[in-house]
């Protein structure tokens, strides 16, 4: 059997240009044939005549000179548009409804709509996923990873409100006075963010294209601090060794040593006046003494690999913090620095609130989870997001290099940045009512006339409540909320109603 040519497909020729138009009808005036034209524009004879009729229906004359109006094409409608703006709205309804829909798929998303315009618009078409795709991406969405906010529970978020409000007359002039520290985790071979490259698949192997993995998990910590005056020193955090704990337990056994008689001696003091009664002493068995951490002695948690108190004390408080204190005091006479540390438990420990007490310089008192409110957080980005521009060390003791020279190197004009960014901060936890939710280093916009901040209003609320409605609120059902209540019950009690007129 004889096999039948292949149909030939149709070939569709570009569409003619003006300048090739208006070239075709010069010719024709000037009593050229088809062919000819054809061979110099391309412009076949049906389609010249079409084009002929057009021009002449719009004024055109042979042998007078062509214009542009003659042989332009005239506006096209195309094809109607799907998504109207009715059915915009409910494409913008379904992909903002909830957390869950924002992070649908294009695939449940058109199915989503298509249920949803069903039961609305029953007559209307629904988009396909490409023009669902093409209509978000003209409104100006776009698919990015989530941003990143600590969780508030209701107490934190009235320690951050009643800190932004109490701190709301402070001056730039103020927060210089403010010695900015804090610690960030490090992690071998880490870059943040993701790492995207061009090869083509066959080169998925190569050397080149390859991403290693590092075996086991290593990372240390990093401390720094700074003001806005002065860059201050920086700490690598190293493995506690064998070493270290025995000489850190020597110094404990040393002071607990010294302590103990007098430690015992204000607890039985205590104790007495506790049991004592105007009528009878207190029934119950008669307390006996026992050195231990509730009565002062000084100990280390079973599980002290990481940074506890001790090690805070004696490898950055002592050697480093201190004394940078002390040298930025010398430097800058007159100025009452004050210290900042996040609520780590290694800075609330009482032995380091202890150590602070004993110099001359005071504690800012930090809200919880509010790291947009420290200074010294954006540095610990801006040097992660950096390493994408090179390849990590793979080696500690590199990578520690590294960290230590970045910090030395990062100017201090930046940091200052840093420091201006925290008023409009503040104002931005006052308008949310110690909320997270905003962009930091930006400010709030302003209130429309006779509107007054929301933070302020709920602080007055709160104010005017009784203690047992404000325990019923919170609801304390966790023991994490515990101390966060403490931090609150302090505040109201010490809280001036004059700062709020």
């Amino acid at each position: 059997m004889a096999l039948q040519p292949a149909a030939k497909m149709p070939v569709h020729r570009k569409e003619s240009t003006v300048v090739e138009r208006t070239q075709a009808l010069t010719l024709h005036a000037a009593g050229s044939g088809y062919d000819k034209i054809e061979a110099i524009t391309g412009i076949k004879k049906d389609a010249f005549k079409a084009m002929l009729r057009r021009a002449k229906s719009r004024g055109y004359v042979p042998g007078d000179a062509v214009k542009e109006a003659h042989v332009v094409n005239t506006p096209r409608p195309g094809q109607p548009k799907v998504i109207t703006p009715e059915i915009g709205a409910v494409v913008e309804a379904v992909l903002t409804k909830n957390s869950t829909t924002r992070e649908y798929s294009s695939d449940e998303l058109e199915r989503e709509i298509a249920k949803r315009l069903a039961a609305t618009h029953p007559h209307a078409k629904a988009p396909s996923r490409r023009t669902i795709l093409r209509w978000l991406r003209k409104e100006g969405y776009r698919s990015v990873k989530h941003t990143t906010k600590p969780v508030l529970n209701k107490a934190q978020r009235l320690v951050r409100l009643e800190f932004a409000l109490s701190h709301s007359h402070w001056t730039l002039e103020d927060w210089k006075k403010v010695v900015w520290s804090d610690e960030t985790s490090v992690v071998l071979g880490q870059i943040r963010g993701k790492r995207r490259i061009w090869r083509l698949p066959k080169e998925r192997y190569d050397k080149h294209v390859t991403k290693r993995r590092h075996k086991g998990y290593k990372s240390f910590m990093f401390w720094a601090c700074f003001s806005w005056y002065m860059r201050g020193p920086c700490y690598c955090w190293p493995d506690e060794k064998k070493a270290m704990t025995k000489k850190y337990q020597a110094q404990m056994d040393a002071y607990n040593k010294a302590h103990e008689a007098e430690d015992r001696q204000k607890w039985e003091l205590e104790t007495a006046m506790r049991r004592m009664r105007v009528d009878r002493n207190m029934p119950g068995k008669k307390p006996v003494w026992k050195y231990s951490k509730e009565t002062g002695k000084q100990v280390r948690g079973e599980k002290h690999k990481g940074i506890d108190w001790k090690r805070y004390q004696e490898e950055v408080l002592k050697p480093r913090f201190a004394p940078f204190m002390d040298k930025l005091t010398a430097a800058q006479p007159g100025i009452e620095f004050l210290v900042q540390e996040d609520n780590a438990a290694a800075h609330k420990a009482q032995w380091n609130r202890k150590f602070w007490k004993g110099t001359r310089y005071e504690k800012l008192e930090w809200p919880p989870n509010s790291p947009d409110l420290n200074a010294i957080e954006p540095p610990w980005m801006r040097i992660k997001e950096g390493w994408r521009k090179k390849t990590v060390p793979s080696t500690r003791i590199g990578l520690e290099r590294e960290w230590r020279a970045r910090w030395r190197s990062y100017p201090l004009e930046k940091l200052q940045r840093f420091v201006e960014r925290i008023q409009g901060n503040l104002q931005w936890v006052i308008r949310l009512a110690g909320g997270n939710e905003y962009k930091e280093g930006s400010v709030p916009p302003e209130l429309e006339e006779g509107e007054e901040e929301p933070g302020v209003v709920i602080w007055r609320e709160w104010l005017r409540k009784t203690r047992s409605q404000r325990e019923e609120e919170i609801q304390i059902t966790e023991a994490t909320l515990e101390e966060d209540l403490e931090e609150v019950s302090g505040i109201l009690s010490a809280w001036d109603d004059s700062i709020l007129c």
